[in-house]
């Protein structure tokens, strides 16, 4: 089946998941730094990721919604 990636748009070949090979690996990259910024600072928020991390909103969302990332409440 052919799906445009949620990221980039581009049109790719998929089965499960949402995103095109090069985005999924820069899923791995953005989910191993999230990980690691909150061991440090475990009492930070989506905004405090955004903004040191560089990532977008649309990205967490989509990892939230996805359950690569969940809220802590």
């Amino acid at each position: 089946m052919l799906k445009n990636c949620l990221e980039c748009g581009q049109i790719f070949k998929t089965n499960t998941i949402n995103v095109c090979p090069a985005c999924e690996k820069e899923d791995q990259i953005f989910l191993h730094q999230i990980q690691d910024y909150l061991l440090l600072y475990p009492r930070a928020n989506l905004r405090d990721l955004e903004q040191d991390l560089s990532i977008t909103p649309r990205r967490l969302f989509r990892y939230l919604k996805e359950n690569k990332l969940q809220l802590r409440t």
